[in-house]
């Protein structure tokens, strides 16, 4: 992923890197979901790493317990 990527061109429907084969919706439809349950979405960048790019994907966790 370029360095000025940004989570924002990330979930951006259609915007994509220039040497992606991709159609650039896959952001779009990850942030559409975490939107629709209260989730968040985040990117971690460590190019040092052999996956140098982390989604972070967080959803709310409810528990209901009935006897």
């Amino acid at each position: 992923m370029p360095n000025n990527f940004t989570l924002k061109h990330l979930t951006t429907r259609g915007e994509k890197t220039t040497d992606s084969k991709g159609t650039g919706m896959g952001g779009a439809d990850i942030k559409a979901i975490l939107h629709k349950y209260n989730g968040t979405l985040d990117i971690s960048k460590q190019e040092e790493e052999l996956f140098s790019v982390t989604y972070i994907m967080k959803l709310p966790y409810q528990y209901e317990f009935t006897l």
